[in-house]
């Protein structure tokens, strides 16, 4: 509000257009201002509704009404106007523009031929003459799920205090508590902290809980109705709101709105032409029209040179209107189909960049598509078995790198369930990523049984490079049951495999496969072996380009000379290891170079801070979710045993403690300063108090957001029974004895 009167008190805009959403709170801003303003205008302040004009030609009789300006047979009503303005200090507030843009040009003038002149317009889309200045409006702020908030943070957010304010209206004893703060939370969340749907929300508060409310908000179209009788019909519910929008639309973009609605999240100029009906200048038109009606908005990325960018996104409420009347058009199937084939072949783009010089590019642009991939999976599974196994198949790097390790294991089960009759070359890739993320948490026997079906089935399908991948993910079991001959025939196996075909994934599956024979070596006892093949190894990981891979590799190789008592050597591969560590977001073989770490500094003597490393490295593996797989979990055995030796127990217990309770004050430079780092320990400061796993802590913030065990069920992609003993788990390690108590102390203690 202070910008808008700044732009009109310093007559830096002679018209200023307030634009925004449908229920983003546009008049009621406007009037504000105007009544503010009043004094600085002393020829007068006029409001003028436009929301019942639809032809541009009677906006100007419109306003010299209003005026009180008779229309004179012989005479110009804009010369009128002009005449009886020209030296007055005047602001007209023009309400519900949108629908008469055409009327611009001729605002425009009349403000040219008049001194002192003003006008304050609303509009959902803007006029795009000289004379006007854009002041866009975004929904209220809304309490962020991801962030710890005290009872005060949540009563103070503006969002709520609307909310709560329009419940005191018919309910005065209606109060923001610890037990419904993070209820009402997710209510305005849900509602994209819009100020209209918040309004007629809190009208459901009569007959509803706030539990209840938030639980039917899923369907809030039907829920948002009924709003005050001395409003326009457009603002007694929010379809209404979102209608008046929608009906305002040139018919291409009213097509290319309902079909951009399958979209869930943010998406790209191209991943629009992806799923339209339109292209070329038609397309860019239609999203320009979507633009200026606030019915789309824009993101910008973070990397403005690429290709891809901007980003739009659509509010959830404007979303959930275009899919329904997407479906009354018996659209819905077909867009979602072609949204699929979409996400399918952007991640099977990715794919061979995700272990490359380009992984973080294409890994951070699948992190903006993550909710539409989502989505598609979601259809996929129901509906195309083989687009569902070419998704999660091809997303078997990008699980790994995100550390979604146990979401990708339940899409992939879900899809390799989905389609028994599949493609034999997708359910082969499906499996061998299946292998690879079952391998990563120690569970041995669907690591095993995965390999050896996407081994048979690549076989059969002559993809090398599958059957190859497999071989390298059954030898990781082979490694966690302590059995390195075996690993060794399987890592040959796949090793000439990928030699014979030298593409830039298979060359990096090759220097994983060479990384792990030398481990093997090692184990065996044959250390020759071993060091020569993690030169070689680190060679062929260097031209990939990849940090990822390179880092795994330094990690194991680091950890061998270590083992060997080879430490000056040990040392200046872990320098090489901390030098690109900050460079790589999975969590993985960042924590593994810790355990190296902490490793060498015992092995040297510096056992209080090698105690300190491992109470740190607890805490992180414990929060990165992994097993840890054989060797390093002796590595860390010894360092134990050889910084008790020399500390003595008690002070090894205080070091460690230390440790675990200041992790990042353990970590080297490199890692306790970056943000990856952070996001690992972020939830450490809380949960290790109560002894709250990952899981538990992640199901902690759902329940902070209204979830029901179903709902958690659903979003965690478990049964509603493990999500229910979670539950459990949870209310008996806080010490309480129901959600609203959990949820009470979570904010309390700052545990979300």
């Amino acid at each position: 509000m202070r910008e808008a009167i700044t732009l009109l008190r310093q007559r830096n805009a002679a018209l200023l257009t307030l634009t925004g959403p449908a229920g983003v709170g546009k008049t009621r801003l406007a009037l504000q201002v105007a009544a503010e303003l009043e004094p600085d205008y002393p020829d007068g302040v006029f409001f003028i509704s436009l929301a019942d004009v639809r032809d541009s030609d009677l906006v100007m009789p419109t306003i010299a009404k209003t005026l009180g300006i008779r229309d004179m047979a012989g005479a110009s009503l804009s010369d009128m106007l002009s005449t009886a303005l020209f030296d007055k200090r005047v602001l007209l507030m023009l309400d519900n523009l949108e629908q008469v843009l055409a009327a611009g040009p001729l605002l425009s003038a009349l403000l040219g031929m008049c001194t002192h002149l003003q006008m304050l317009a609303t509009s959902r889309a803007p006029l795009h003459v000289h004379a006007e200045h854009l002041l866009p409006l975004q929904p209220l702020p809304t309490p962020k799920s991801d962030q710890p908030l005290s009872l005060a943070a949540v009563q103070a957010n503006p969002a709520v205090t609307l909310l709560a304010e329009r419940a005191r209206q018919r309910q005065p004893t209606f109060a923001v508590t610890a037990a419904n703060a993070v209820v009402v939370s997710g209510i305005v969340n849900r509602l994209d902290g819009l100020p209209l749907a918040i309004e007629l929300a809190a009208l459901r508060l009569q007959v509803l809980s706030p539990e209840a409310l938030l639980a039917q908000l899923d369907h809030r179209l039907h829920l948002l109705t009924h709003g005050p009788h001395d409003v326009p019909s457009r603002l007694q519910s929010m379809r209404d709101a979102v209608a008046w929008s929608h009906d305002l639309l040139s018919a291409p973009a009213q097509s290319l709105f309902q079909q951009l609605s399958v979209f869930a999240g943010s998406f790209t100029r191209d991943g629009a032409a992806a799923i339209a009906s339109l292209s070329g200048p038609e397309l860019l038109d239609a999203l320009q029209e979507l633009l200026d009606q606030s019915l789309l908005q824009r993101i910008e990325t973070p990397a403005q040179d690429d290709a891809n960018a901007p980003r739009f996104f659509m509010l959830e409420t404007m979303r959930e209107y275009g899919l329904a009347r997407l479906a009354e058009r018996h659209e819905l199937a077909v867009v979602e189909a072609a949204h699929a084939s979409y996400v399918r072949d952007l991640v099977e783009a990715a794919e061979p960049h995700l272990l490359g010089p380009d992984e973080r590019r294409w890994s951070a642009q699948l992190d903006a598509e993550f909710g539409t991939i989502r989505a598609a999976l979601a259809w996929a599974i129901v509906h195309d078995a083989d687009t569902a196994l070419r998704i999660a198949g091809a997303l078997w790097t990008y699980w790994v790198l995100r550390v979604h390790v146990s979401e990708g294991r339940t899409w992939l089960d879900r899809a390799i369930a989905a389609g028994p009759n599949a493609a034999a070359a997708w359910r082969a890739k499906a499996h061998t990523a299946a292998a690879l993320l079952a391998g990563l948490p120690g569970d041995v026997a669907a690591t095993i049984q995965h390999a050896q079906e996407g081994a048979t089935l690549a076989r059969e399908t002559g993809a090398t490079d599958v059957e190859a991948r497999a071989y390298t993910h059954e030898s990781v079991a082979a490694f966690f049951t302590g059995e390195p001959d075996r690993a060794i025939v399987l890592l040959n196996r796949g090793l000439a495999l990928l030699d014979d075909a030298p593409t830039s994934t298979n060359r990096a599956w090759s220097a994983f496969s060479r990384a792990y024979r030398g481990l093997a070596a090692a184990m065996t006892g044959d250390m020759q072996q071993a060091i020569a093949d993690y030169e070689q190894a680190l060679e062929q990981a260097h031209h990939t380009g990849s940090d990822l891979i390179t880092l795994f590799i330094l990690n194991d190789f680091a950890g061998l000379l270590v083992d060997a008592g080879y430490l000056p050597r040990a040392r200046a591969v872990l320098a090489q290891a901390l030098a690109i560590a900050p460079n790589v977001r999975d969590a993985h073989p960042r924590t593994q170079l810790l355990v190296v770490l902490a490793a060498a500094d015992a092995a040297e003597g510096m056992a209080e801070l090698a105690a300190r490393r491992l109470g740190a490295i607890e805490v992180t593996y414990r929060l990165a979710g992994f097993a840890m797989p054989l060797p390093f979990h002796q590595r860390m055995d010894r360092a134990i045993a050889q910084a008790k030796t020399t500390l003595g127990t008690a002070r090894f217990a205080a070091a460690w403690k230390a440790g675990s309770t200041h992790p990042a004050e353990a970590l080297p430079l490199a890692f306790a300063a970056d943000h990856v780092t952070q996001a690992v320990l972020v939830d450490a400061h809380g949960g290790i108090r109560f002894g709250l796993t990952p899981r538990e802590l992640n199901i902690l913030n759902l329940m902070v957001d209204g979830q029901t065990d179903r709902e958690i069920a659903t979003q965690l992609f478990i049964s509603r029974k493990t999500a229910s003993n979670h539950v459990s788990n949870i209310l008996a390690k806080l010490g309480v004895g129901t959600r609203s108590a959990a949820v009470a102390r979570a904010i309390r203690e700052d545990l979300i």
